[in-house]
């Protein structure tokens, strides 16, 4: 039989493992080996010297040009909405615009 003390441990070991097991997924790359990109509105993601969180406002594909951009996630004055297949969030201010090179070398997911 477990005793108090025993169910206490194991929730706190789940909870680290859980933890961790997050980090590691933050921490994947943008894109598969394939090219796939694996960005969408909506997701937030951290720059890595000021540890700022941003959202994903849009990705956009120009040929084999990709730019992101980014809003503080306290601007989004409306819902995550789907216009033509692509989704955007509305923000509230202009978003930051990268290049998936920039937001590759500046940003975390």
């Amino acid at each position: 039989m477990r005793t108090r003390s025993d169910r206490k441990i194991i929730r706190m070991i789940r909870e680290q493992y859980e933890s961790k097991l997050f980090s590691a997924l933050l921490e994947m790359d943008v894109t598969t080996s394939g090219g796939k990109l694996l960005l969408d509105a909506g997701l937030e993601v951290t720059h890595v010297s000021t540890g700022e969180k941003f959202t994903v406002q849009s990705v956009q594909k120009n040929g084999s040009d990709v730019t992101v951009s980014l809003i503080s996630p306290e601007n989004i004055t409306g819902p995550i909405t789907s216009n033509g297949g692509s989704t955007i969030v509305s923000p509230g201010q202009p978003p930051q615009i990268y290049s998936l090179e920039e937001f590759e070398k500046n940003f975390k997911v």
